[in-house]
């Protein structure tokens, strides 16, 4: 199991034979049992087909005790990790660290996506902008670190009901910048559009950096709070090659800083 308590799954690279009905073959460990199975996918979660449980001890018994902790739901949730980390790694990405940081492309100018600001009141347009945003902000709220009530977070952040944002959830899944979750856990990894996209942009700014004397490139972006004047300047400094350094300032003053987006290329 892993340092959080959760069941290690290992899936298996599928025979023809298991692509053309839709299943993978898996096997997991639970620290004192283990289980094999196959499961289906191909479908907006995946499903256990067939699971045999036994003891990690040989001598041991498989007790009704045993039983009640073989946790089906998440064996599942660890299943669609590994599925949505294989879509990572047919998109060119070798490890699901190299794509948890947002990152947005430099422009001369100040872009529409480099200040997020809250969303008008009334009808929203369910653009791949907010769809995007609805996924970054969904993955950052129900991550492991964060408190309970992701759902009521998120419908504060954007300024709508939880109805409202938890149908705009459902369309980013749909979309594909989310992936699939599992039903009665909050919580998903990003979806293959949302991956893919990641991984393009990283590369981008990796190569502006390369380009630079110091080998870094630092990318500024400003999140104006809700309500009031202030708001978070995020910096990114991304090196060509090893890991990403990001700090977030609070100020009283938003735009006093869109400068710092403004001819970041000069």
């Amino acid at each position: 199991m892993d340092s959080q308590g959760d069941p290690r799954v290992q899936l298996e690279p599928g025979t023809p034979e298991d692509e053309e009905v839709g299943v993978r073959r898996f096997s997991c460990d639970g620290g004192d049992w283990r289980a094999t199975g196959v499961v289906a996918v191909g479908r907006p979660s995946p499903a256990i087909r067939s699971i045999e449980v036994r003891a990690a001890d040989p001598a041991a018994d498989v007790t009704a005790s045993l039983f009640r902790r073989v946790s089906i739901g998440l064996i599942v949730a660890e299943i669609q990790k590994e599925l949505e980390a294989d879509d990572a790694r047919r998109l060119g990405v070798e490890s699901m660290d190299d794509v948890t940081a947002l990152f947005l492309v430099a422009a001369p100018h100040v872009a529409e996506d480099d200040i997020e600001l809250p969303l008008p009141e009334g009808y929203v347009r369910m653009t791949d902008t907010l769809l995007r945003r609805v996924a970054e902000e969904y993955l950052r709220v129900t991550a492991p670190d964060q408190p309970p009530r992701a759902l009521e977070r998120l419908a504060e952040t954007f300024g709508r009901p939880q109805e409202t944002v938890r149908t705009w959830v459902a369309r980013a899944r749909k979309a594909g910048w989310l992936g699939q979750g599992v039903r009665g856990r909050a919580g998903a990894g990003p979806g293959p559009r949302l991956l893919g996209l990641r991984a393009s942009e990283e590369a981008q700014l990796r190569a502006r950096a390369a380009e630079l004397p110091d080998g870094v490139f630092v990318r500024t972006s400003v999140k104006p709070d809700r309500d009031g004047e202030g708001g978070t300047v995020i910096r990114d400094s991304i090196p060509a090659k090893g890991s990403i350094e990001r700090t977030e300032e609070h100020v009283d003053d938003w735009r006093a800083h869109v400068d710092a987006l403004d001819g970041q290329d000069d």
